[in-house]
This record gives C-alpha cells, sequence and structure tokens, in this order.
C-alpha cells in the first residue's frame, strides 16, 4: 500500500538501527498461512544511503509478507527526499498549483507526476496507464504528521489514512507509532461490488542510533 510514499523526511543520522512490529501480525499471517507461535518481526538497517530489511523468521513465505509491509512503512518517515524522487522526471510545465514532471527515461511505469508543496503541507499525484494515485502529506514540525492516500487502478480503489506519533526512544524526531484506517472497494460484473474496511497499527522499537550497528551489518554483509 505505502510503494508509493516517497517523501518522507531526510534521515539525520549516517547509522540508524530499528525494529518494525505489527500489531497482532499473526490474525494477518494466519489468513494467509499456517499458524504461527511466534510473531515475527523487522530488523532495518540504515547506513548513509544503504537500506536492509531482514525478518525473524525462517519461514520464506512469512519473509516475503513481513518484508514487503516494512519496506512500505519505513519509506513513510525514513524515504528519499522530493528531489530524489523526482530524479527521473523533468518538469514540464505547470497546471493551476501543481507542477507537472515527466518521464524521462521511457521505463517508468509512472507516466507523469503532479507536485502541490506548501509550508506544512505536501501533495503528489501520480499518473500511469493503468490508474491514478494521490498522496498527501501534513506537516508538523518538518515531520510527517498525516498521510492520506486514494489509489484508483481498474475496477479497484483504496482509501487509507495513516497517523504518525514521534517519541521513538525519547527521540522527538523518531516515530514510535503509525495508525492507518483502509477501505478497500472492488466492482466487476462476475461478483458485484465487494468492500473491506481494516485498521492497522504499526510500532517502531529499540532504536540503535550512530553505534555502528548498520555499518557493522553492512560490512559482514
Amino acid at each position: 500500500m505505502f510503494t508509493l510514499l516517497l517523501a518522507g523526511q531526510v534521515l539525520s543520522y549516517d547509522d540508524l538501527y530499528f525494529e518494525i512490529h505489527i500489531k497482532d501480525l499473526n490474525l494477518i499471517l494466519d489468513k494467509k498461512l499456517t499458524k504461527t507461535k511466534l510473531e515475527p518481526f523487522c530488523k532495518v538497517y540504515l547506513y548513509k544511503n544503504q537500506s536492509k530489511v531482514e525478518i525473524s523468521s525462517k519461514n520464506l513465505k512469512v519473509e516475503k509478507i513481513l518484508t514487503k509491509l516494512c519496506e512500505e512503512k519505513m519509506k513513510i518517515v525514513f524515504g528519499p527526499s522530493l528531489e530524489d524522487y523526482l530524479l527521473n522526471f523533468e518538469f514540464n510545465e505547470k497546471n493551476n498549483d501543481y507542477n507537472v514532471y515527466l518521464d524521462k527515461t521511457g521505463v517508468s511505469e509512472i507516466n507523469e507526476i503532479w507536485v502541490n508543496e506548501q509550508s506544512n503541507k505536501l501533495s503528489i499525484i501520480e499518473k500511469r496507464s493503468i490508474g491514478t494515485t494521490r498522496v498527501s502529506y501534513t506537516y508538523k514540525n518538518k515531520l510527517i504528521e498525516k498521510v492520506e492516500v486514494s489509489s484508483f487502478e481498474g475496477a479497484q480503489s483504496i482509501e487509507s489514512k495513516h497517523q504518525v506519533i514521534y517519541g521513538g526512544e525519547k527521540n522527538s524526531t523518531l516515530p514510535k507509532e503509525i495508525t492507518s484506517e483502509y477501505i478497500q472497494k472492488l466492482s466487476k460484473r462476475d461478483i458485484g461490488k465487494f468492500k473491506r474496511d481494516f485498521n492497522e497499527t504499526v510500532f517502531f522499537k529499540n532504536y540503535k542510533i550512530d553505534k555502528n550497528v548498520a555499518l557493522n551489518h553492512f560490512s559482514k554483509n
């Protein structure tokens, strides 16, 4: 759900380690896999421009599902800067309050990116041949406080709202919790209309800041 959220604040630490724990994860996994005795979590290593997510599970299916979940959550607050996000796009025109950028590589699945940047709000529209995604970020003290996403692809739409709470390891600039609300809608001739609502809570824990934990990890791997 969060592969599009690439406008997080710039990482201010050279070396950072933390864990991502998803509330009631076993309930999610049990719907997709057999029951699990232990609740796995993600170990995240960030060193300068390098990042790595490792899973505390030897189950390959669990690892695949959880890696994708954690990579998406991590990008909410630790994603590339807007400048890096637009690296392969070039400015084309001004349309109302939006700057319109076009793919200059010819290989991106995104054809156009529309950006409206204000002092405490950032709105992004991504246009693809198969659909459109709108993302709205609200900032407080230069940190992402709220994110709203609307994604439309064919007969499916997904809307979500996300609240970021800071204060991880007594540091006011590190996230400690993200609460999310999702609404998924699908309309097809053979199944009719389908709607699903669900909530999700993610915790960021056990930060290790500039203690060479990530550097040691990358050096060994």
